[in-house]
């Protein structure tokens, strides 16, 4: 084929591809609370992008063809099979869409690691509407003064409303006497000392007329800090299998490549081990991850920390590094023009893929 044959054969117009876009959840370094928050980020972006429609929209693809899988990992425990792996199946459906995210918040709340009390070795992190408020490392009275400037809610408190403190090598959380307003853990007044556990509610108000002001979310330091097995997760996806040409793919199966986009968000607020504990993945390697990811012509949109770890998954083809802020305030959450990948060809070797 001679050079002018070759810029005829690339002038034709490529024709729209689906994609098969994956949503993979760190059940480790995010709590439940602001899991809800970021999956009601991700429906509501998703919903709103199917309902306006795609057209408008350059080099996108046609609405009818997406499909939506949620995922999710906990820490590993060797020897515990695939407990750690929380997996839903490809659907073109909405409503199966959030009932699939609903899933994943639910399997974060069971998770003994948010049920436990936190150790006492850790810091206690306090988040409000996504966005940390401050840390507690020793034991503390709280109250107004520390969050006045933070919202005017604070205005229900009292100069001291609770204690936090250490007891039995984990924290715990007990009301202060003469509090004007009741302190709410969980919707719930709290009358005596409890354990603290990660996604911890507390509020200010009367539990009997069903009164809530400024709900803080306590978490652990050490969520951000453990190392989480995303490189296990994405060998589970870039090992999926894949349907054959000419044949539609079941609810387990990526779609053959010709036919639609695949593509990964991932979402997560710590850093990831960088050799794999997964039984069947017999203890591969960063590259060997890298290697299938590239081989499934994956599309990664990661939602993760600065970090060494994270750039060396950000040096993977195809792959983009999107800000942790949208873990923690999901208003911001990646619109799907951006982790919708361009339709590309797919017999080009090495091919430039933009994102939206």
């Amino acid at each position: 084929m001679d050079l002018t044959e070759s810029a005829e054969v690339s002038s034709i117009p490529r024709p729209k591809r689906g994609a098969d876009v994956v949503f993979l959840f760190d059940l480790t370094s995010i709590s439940p609370p602001c899991l809800e928050r970021l999956c009601a980020g991700v429906d509501n972006k998703t919903a709103e992008f199917v309902e306006s429609g795609s057209a408008h929209i350059p080099g996108a693809l046609g609405v009818p063809d997406l499909r939506y899988k949620v995922c999710g990992y906990h820490q590993i425990d060797p020897g515990s099979g695939d407990a750690w792996w929380v997996d839903r199946p490809f659907t073109t459906s909405l409503e199966q869409f959030k009932a699939d995210l609903d899933f994943v918040i639910q399997a974060c709340r069971a998770s003994p690691a948010m049920q436990a009390g936190i150790a006492a070795d850790e810091s206690l992190v306090i988040r409000l509407d996504g966005n940390k408020c401050t840390s507690v490392s020793i034991d503390s009275i709280l109250g107004k003064p520390h969050f006045k400037s933070q919202h005017a809610d604070a205005q229900f408190l009292s100069d001291q409303q609770f204690e936090l403190k250490k007891s039995g090598g984990i924290w715990h959380i007990a009301p202060c006497a003469g509090a004007t307003n009741e302190t709410l853990v969980g919707g719930v007044a709290l009358v005596a000392s409890t354990p603290v556990h990660i996604g911890m509610r507390v509020g200010v108000g009367n539990a009997a007329k069903g009164i809530e002001k400024l709900p803080l979310i306590i978490e652990s330091s050490g969520m951000a800090e453990r190392p989480t097995p995303l490189l296990d997760a994405l060998w589970k996806l870039s090992h999926l299998p894949t349907a054959e040409i000419g044949v539609d793919a079941d609810s387990s199966q990526w779609r053959y490549r010709r036919d639609a986009e695949r593509s990964v968000v991932v979402f997560s607020g710590a850093p990831c081990r960088m050799v794999t504990l997964e039984e069947a993945a017999s203890g591969a390697t960063f590259d060997d991850v890298e290697n299938s990811i590239m081989n499934m012509r994956l599309v990664m949109t990661l939602c993760v920390p600065a970090c060494d770890e994270s750039d060396f998954l950000c040096s993977i083809d195809r792959c983009r590094w999107d800000s942790t802020d949208t873990v923690w305030n999901p208003n911001g959450f990646c619109t799907p023009e951006r982790w919708i990948p361009e339709p590309i060809d797919v017999d080009a070797p090495c091919p430039p893929f933009p994102l939206l």
